[in-house]
């Protein structure tokens, strides 16, 4: 009897914990459910799942979808670290400079501009991105210098 319910031997795997939370989320979870956020129907099946995704390639990757607005199918879905799934988050600030397209972060960081000062211009002060990135980051004038 033990044999016809045996189907993938992973059920108290952490894989397996995923698949079930990636359904959970979707029947539950009303942000979800309000955007359309569906798993896909072959991904029913646990071995289906996996033989499309693959398995978890490190301890430190968990399930991302790729086009966040999209639910989980196959294409659609990929195992990410959790510095790779910071950049598909929806307020993820998306920019295009000098020909290619950005994280604001990723350039922050590629040309050496302090973060918070060029989110700051670009979404407070609506600055472009080519105006935020020419313009010196103010010098605040040390206490004993300020009159």
């Amino acid at each position: 009897m033990k044999q016809k319910h045996y189907r993938h031997g992973q059920s108290k795997s952490r894989l397996y914990s995923i698949f079930k939370g990636m359904k959970r989320r979707c029947k539950q979870d009303a942000r979800y459910r309000e955007r359309g956020i569906t798993v896909c129907k072959e991904w029913d099946d646990f071995n289906q799942f996996l033989a499309d995704v693959g398995p978890r390639p490190s301890e430190q990757h968990s399930l991302e979808r790729i086009d966040n607005s999209k639910g989980y199918f196959p294409g659609n879905v990929t195992w990410a670290t959790m510095k790779e799934q910071h950049k598909n988050r929806e307020n993820s600030i998306r920019i295009f400079y000098a020909g290619r397209k950005y994280i604001l972060k990723d350039l922050c960081t590629e040309l050496g501009l302090p973060y918070q000062t060029m989110k700051y211009r670009i979404r407070k002060k609506r600055w472009s991105i080519d105006q935020a990135i020419a313009t010196p980051k103010f010098q605040r004038q040390p206490n004993n210098m300020r009159t």
